[in-house]
C-alpha cells in the first residue's frame, strides 16, 4: 500500500507539471520540488476531461484530488453543467482546487477576474440579500469577506411532507445587518416567511464517509441522502425551476461518491505519501478506507502513535507527530466529561462525528461577527434564552436541544479551503485551535498550538 501511495504522488506531480520552487523562509529543504501556483477554476459548461489524479497548490503545500473511477469527462455532465436559471453548476461552489469546496482566495480571484459576474455571486445567495445592488462589492460582503453564502429556510420549519412543525421556541431578530431577515419580501414578515443564515459551502468529497445516518454533508443535516441534497441545491442555489431528472441525480451522486481529497505535500515537512509515511495520509488512504467506522482504542481516528512515530525525524515532521498525539490523547474537562479532540472528531480517517452528527461546538451561539444577524431564541417550556448568529439544526427540527448545533466539518483537505467553521469565523487553522481551546478549557502552550496546526494542515 505504501508503495502504491508513492506511485500516486509521482502521478500527481506529473499531472501538476511540478516546477522548482524556493524553500520558504525558515523551512527545511524539501525532498521534492513544489509545483508552481497550479490552479484551475472550472466554469459551468466547460468541455474536456478531469484527470484521474490532480494536484493543486495551497498556502500549506499541495492538495491531491483522486477520481477513483478514473478520468472524468466534464462535457455535458450534470455536475459541471449549468442546470438552473442563474448560470451555476454544482462545480461552481465545489471546485477541485479548493478540496471540492470554495476558498476565500478563489472567491476573491473570481470577483476580480469576472468583475463580479461569476455565477457564484448570483443574487439568490451569493449576495447578502437579493434586494441589494448586485454590482457593488459591498452587497456581497459576507461572501467576499467570510466565504459565506445565504441559506434561506422556511419559518416555521417544515417536515419531510412540507407540513409546518410547531417549534419549541420563539425566534426574534435582534440585529439584521444584511436587511434580509426583516425584509418584506425575503424575511420573516414576508408572505412566505424565511430565516436567512450564512454558511460556508461544505466539501463534496470523501463522501462515502459522510453517507451514513445521520447524514453528514449539510451543516444542518436537512437532506437525508446525496440525491436529496442535490435536488435541494438545484432548486435553491441553482434556481432550477423543474426537478432534476433521475438520470441527472444519479450522475451527480455517482461523481460525488468517487472524489477523494487530502493533502499530499507539506511545504515544511515534504512528501506525505511515500514509503514510511503515516498510513492515514493522502487521498489513496481514503479511497481504500472502510466508511463510517468510529474510532476505538485499537483503531484511533488517524492511527496510533506508532503509525506516526515512523515519520523521518525532521523538525517539521516531529511537530506533526506531536500535534497528532495532542489531537488523539490530550484530555480536557468539559460539561463534566473528560474529552479530547478525537472524542468529537471520532470517525476514522475523516474526523467526522459518529455520535449524533451535529453538536453545539460554540461556533454559532456567539456574537462574534458583527456583519452577521443576531437572533434571540426563547424556549417555551423552560424559558431558556439563547442568543445565536445561526440557530443551526434547530431551524430544521424546531427543537430547543438543537439550538446552535451544526454538523462537524470533515478534517481532510483543510489546507485547501479556508476560512473555517460554518460561519467562516476562523481564517486560519491556528484560529480554529484558539477558539476550541477557549471554549473547552484546553490549556495548550504556544508550541502545542503550533504543533496541532501542523498536524491539521497535513490531513
Amino acid at each position: 500500500m505504501k508503495t502504491q501511495r508513492g506511485l500516486l504522488l509521482v502521478l500527481l506531480l506529473c499531472c501538476a507539471g511540478a516546477q522548482p520552487a524556493e524553500t520558504p523562509p525558515g523551512a527545511s529543504a524539501l525532498p521534492v520540488a513544489l509545483p508552481r501556483r497550479a490552479l484551475r477554476w472550472i466554469n459551468p459548461d466547460e468541455t474536456g476531461g478531469l484527470a484521474a489524479h490532480g494536484t493543486y497548490t495551497n498556502a500549506l503545500g499541495v492538495l491531491g484530488v483522486v477520481n477513483a473511477s478514473g478520468a472524468a469527462d466534464a462535457t455535458g455532465h450534470p455536475f459541471f453543467a449549468s442546470l438552473g436559471s442563474n448560470g451555476r453548476a454544482c462545480v461552481s461552489c465545489h471546485q477541485p482546487q479548493d478540496g471540492m469546496s470554495l476558498s476565500l482566495d478563489s472567491i476573491h480571484r473570481q470577483w476580480q477576474v469576472t468583475q463580479g459576474q461569476d455565477p457564484i455571486f448570483a443574487a439568490v445567495d451569493g449576495a447578502d440579500c437579493p434586494h441589494l445592488p448586485q454590482e457593488q462589492a459591498a452587497s456581497h460582503s459576507l461572501l467576499l469577506n467570510r466565504g459565506l453564502f445565504r441559506v434561506f429556510l422556511p419559518w416555521p420549519p417544515r417536515d419531510a411532507k412540507g407540513q409546518a412543525i410547531a417549534p419549541e421556541f420563539t425566534l426574534e431578530v435582534l440585529r439584521d445587518p444584511t436587511g434580509c431577515n426583516t425584509h418584506a419580501q425575503f424575511g420573516l414578515a414576508a408572505p412566505d416567511p424565511k430565516v436567512s443564515v450564512y454558511r460556508r459551502p461544505r466539501p463534496a468529497a470523501n463522501l462515502k464517509y459522510a453517507i451514513r445516518q445521520p447524514f453528514n454533508l449539510m451543516a444542518d443535516a436537512r437532506a437525508a441522502s446525496l440525491s436529496a441534497q442535490a435536488a435541494d441545491a438545484a432548486a435553491t442555489h441553482l434556481e432550477r425551476r423543474e426537478p432534476l431528472t433521475a438520470a441527472q441525480l444519479a450522475a451527480i451522486v455517482d461523481f460525488e461518491r468517487q472524489v477523494y481529497v487530502a493533502q499530499v505535500i507539506d511545504r515544511k515537512a515534504g512528501r506525505l505519501v511515500e514509503p514510511g509515511a503515516p498510513a492515514a495520509l493522502g487521498p489513496a488512504a481514503l479511497v481504500d478506507g472502510a466508511a463510517g467506522l468510529a474510532a476505538d482504542s485499537r483503531h484511533p481516528v488517524f492511527g496510533g502513535p506508532d503509525d506516526w512515530a515512523t515519520t523521518p525525524d525532521t523538525p517539521a515532521r516531529a511537530a506533526i507527530v506531536r500535534g497528532q498525539q495532542l489531537f488523539a490523547a490530550r484530555r480536557f474537562r468539559h460539561a463534566g466529561a473528560s474529552e479530547s479532540c478525537a472524542s468529537c472528531h471520532d470517525m476514522r480517517l475523516t474526523g467526522l462525528n459518529t455520535r449524533t452528527g451535529w453538536i453545539n461546538a460554540g461556533t454559532t451561539t456567539q456574537d462574534a461577527i458583527a456583519e452577521l444577524p443576531l437572533f434571540r431564541l426563547t424556549c417555551k417550556a423552560s424559558r431558556r434564552v439563547v442568543l445565536t448568529q445561526d440557530p443551526g439544526r434547530a431551524l430544521i427540527s424546531g427543537q430547543c436541544r438543537d439550538i446552535g448545533a451544526i454538523v462537524l466539518q470533515p478534517l481532510r483537505g483543510l489546507a485547501s479551503r479556508p476560512p473555517y467553521f460554518a460561519s467562516g469565523s476562523a481564517a486560519t487553522l491556528r484560529e480554529v485551535i484558539d477558539l476550541h481551546a477557549a471554549r473547552y478549557n484546553g490549556h495548550y502552550s504556544e508550541q502545542e498550538k503550533a504543533d496541532l496546526a501542523s498536524f491539521l494542515g497535513v490531513l
